[in-house]
């Protein structure tokens, strides 16, 4: 028997600059107006190890090696799913919307970082051991166009993955993780290079063809 939680659990993922944090803002308004209790979410998250992530390793303050990123990632991450998703799950009436979970790993420090996707799965095991996203989308833009977006944000500094180079590898790495997606989770990718209010329509009509909404 399948004791994992996830039914309501969607995942959104792509390069940098693909418009996940707006997509995810515009599915929780949708869901909100229909009477539709959801939560939002994203990772690294904002406090504990997730702030130190943020602050020291992904603004290229502390450089660490790979292993330990892995660890310290897998690490916010079990807090995200202890802290907020499993609670927000638990009475299976409420969404919860992530930005960015374990495929970021698996793309950042399995490919990228060079430590492989069994490794990075196997760190991460414990820590999504009850659950996985039923849906996840990716949004996918160019790398070039990534460049683009990351460039023309205000009062942000740019993270130490936001190069050409490196989106172009992370790029192909979760359209290929799509390709090969484990059965637990649907993947379905869309068309980041059209109008924002285009790629939502698209989410909107799956979400309710898929939940019956």
């Amino acid at each position: 028997m399948d004791a994992r939680i996830g039914k309501n659990f969607i995942v959104f993922e792509g390069i940098d600059g693909c418009g996940k944090s707006t997509q995810i803002k515009l599915l929780g308004e949708y869901l909100n107006k229909r009477g539709i209790s959801n939560y939002l979410t994203r990772e690294p998250i904002s406090t504990g190890v997730g702030e130190y992530l943020r602050k020291e390793i992904l603004s290229g303050t502390i450089a660490l090696p790979p292993l330990v990123q892995a660890y310290l990632f897998a690490a916010a991450r079990a807090q995200n799913i202890l802290e907020n998703i499993l609670p927000n799950l638990a009475g299976g009436n409420k969404f919860v919307l992530c930005d960015r979970h374990l495929d970021s790993s698996l793309v950042y420090q399995g490919t990228i970082l060079g430590l492989g996707e069994a490794l990075v799965r196997q760190i991460n095991a414990s820590a999504t051991s009850l659950v996985a996203p039923e849906i996840t989308f990716i949004i996918d833009i160019t790398p070039e166009e990534s460049m683009k977006r990351i460039t023309t944000r205000s009062g942000e500094n740019r993270e130490i993955f936001e190069k050409l180079e490196t989106m172009k590898i992370a790029r192909l790495s979760y359209l290929r993780l799509a390709k090969t997606a484990q059965k637990r989770t649907f993947y379905v990718i869309l068309d980041g290079m059209k109008p924002q209010t285009e790629i939502q329509a698209e989410i909107r009509k799956f979400v309710g063809s898929y939940y019956s909404i």
